[in-house]
């Protein structure tokens, strides 16, 4: 006999999540109970926690939060212990429900089952403790786009910054972005850690972010006036020179960009409207290649073009793009290795 929407919650409710040490109504996060006195075990939400959070509504969205929730629950120990293990993001994920929610539905590559995702996720915030180092990782946590180098421009500064993904948990936890002097968002790249030799870009977004701060912004005005200071390198490119630059500092030595088929939002019936990006040929300009996994495998180097096969009206150009490259690198190493991360340096005009 089928059960009602009534019943199922009435059983959701009389189910303890895995992490809490007693039956609690759906939506309550419960105390966490200590596995031992030095890691105590965060408690996982339940789906009317992650409905609020997420402002969703409806039987049919709190039953599909409800089954991906049910069947999370023996593979959320996986997850529940890394976050003890490293209470500076136990402490994040505790103030936001939609963590839990993108890995029992979806998060950074499409393919990925539930067990798959949820390790992925552990693997990703253990590595991501140890590459940041216990100077960054809370300033992180606490939601901080910490800066790591600042370009100058002819209207303000351009900033390259370091912190967690404000746009898409679905895409990332981590993103490098670059920002205005206001702090907002001009463009991003996510980043998922697989270890901590390794990473992956999961997204790259672009002008449609920044309309959100305000309709007047002209983003073809936008692209120029940053590719202008970038000494012709677009934001994408410069974005990926500043991670080329972190990754070194980090001793990473796989880098990897998502292909649009294996997005989360690369469904094959839905790409074309939702992916406005074109990864191929940015993996391609950077020097990509296809990898056994379907993804794209990146040179954690800038190439460097022989001067003698630039066009000779453009060498004055290619030279200071060398030395705000050079500059770039010098800059991020600088700050990824000092404990007062608080004073960027600018980078050569």
């Amino acid at each position: 006999m089928p059960y009602s929407l009534t019943t199922l919650f009435s059983l959701y409710q009389r189910t303890p999540a895995i992490g809490q040490g007693s039956t609690r109504p759906s939506g309550t996060v419960a105390r966490t109970v200590p596995m031992s006195a030095q890691h105590p075990l965060p408690a996982w939400p339940g789906s009317a926690s992650m409905m609020a959070a997420r402002q969703a509504r409806g039987a049919s969205e709190w039953l599909k939060t409800w089954w991906r929730g049910w069947r999370s629950q023996s593979h959320r120990p996986v997850l529940l212990g890394a976050l003890a293990r490293h209470p500076v993001w136990a402490a994040r994920f505790g103030q936001e429900p939609r963590y839990f929610h993108c890995v029992q539905s979806h998060q950074v590559d499409r393919r990925l089952a539930m067990g798959q995702r949820i390790e992925a996720l552990a693997r990703d915030i253990s590595a991501a403790d140890l590459v940041f180092g216990p100077a960054l990782a809370p300033r992180i946590a606490s939601g901080e786009q910490v800066r790591l180098a600042s370009v100058a421009a002819a209207e303000g500064g351009l900033h390259i910054c370091l912190g967690l993904n404000d746009c898409s948990y679905h895409e990332g936890v981590w993103a490098l972005s670059l920002r205005d002097d206001l702090g907002r968002r001009l463009y991003y790249m996510s980043l998922s850690f697989g270890s901590t030799r390794s990473v992956l870009v999961p997204t790259v977004q672009g002008p449609t972010a920044v309309r959100q701060h305000s309709a007047d912004d002209d983003n073809r005005e936008l692209l120029r006036r940053i590719t202008k200071a970038a000494q012709g390198l677009r934001p994408p490119a410069l974005l990926m020179a500043g991670l080329r630059s972190a990754c070194a500092a980090w001793g990473i030595d796989h880098l990897a960009g998502i292909a649009p088929q294996h997005h989360v939002k690369g469904r094959w019936n839905l790409r074309a409207s939702r992916l406005r990006f074109d990864y191929q040929l940015f993996w391609r300009e950077q020097g990509g290649y296809r990898a056994a996994d379907g993804n794209w495998t990146l040179p954690t180097q800038q190439a460097q073009r022989p001067l003698s096969e630039v066009p000779t009206q453009k060498r004055a150009m290619y030279r200071r793009r060398q030395a705000l490259l050079a500059s770039l690198d010098g800059a991020i190493a600088d700050q990824l290795s000092q404990r007062d991360l608080s004073e960027p340096p600018r980078l050569a005009d």
